[in-house]
């Protein structure tokens, strides 16, 4: 008996099965869209979103972030990987819904530097990005 490996007929199929596929369907594709357009006329939701997603691709992927948890999602990552951080602290504004303010201090120059450059504060950046507005402002000051 084999508990592991390849099964046969697993995995994705070649290029050439995938067009042969699509060419035995063609047949097909009046009648279902046809049939496609009597379900959207009923109101069938199934139906209605497969048409969104064929015609306008699937909706951008939506990332879930608490910011009133005890210890907010970048003040997570950037304390678990920079050393250097003293604090980063997210503040949103009071006037505009979708201003925020990111307050941060290193302790030098080298962990200024170190900011930003490793994989999981990337990542968290990257996900974050269809979020925001732009490109964030960056203004760099002198403790007194």
């Amino acid at each position: 008996m084999s508990w592991g490996g390849k099964r046969e007929g697993s995995g994705r199929k070649s290029k050439a099965d995938e067009l042969k596929l699509i060419e035995n369907l063609t047949p097909y594709q009046t009648s279902a869209y046809e049939k496609l357009g009597e379900l959207i006329n009923k109101g069938n939701i199934k139906a209605i979103e497969l048409w969104f997603k064929y015609y306008h691709g699937p909706p951008p992927q939506i990332q879930d972030i608490t910011l009133n948890q005890d210890t907010p999602l970048f003040e997570v990552v950037v304390k678990d990987n920079e050393p250097g951080c003293i604090f980063y602290l997210l503040h949103k504004s009071r006037q505009e819904d979708n201003v925020y303010y990111v307050m941060e201090q290193y302790s030098d120059t080298e962990a200024l530097e170190h900011h930003g450059s490793y994989e999981a504060f990337r990542e968290t950046s990257k996900a974050l990005g269809p979020l925001s507005g732009g490109k964030p402002e960056v203004t760099v000051m002198d403790e007194v």
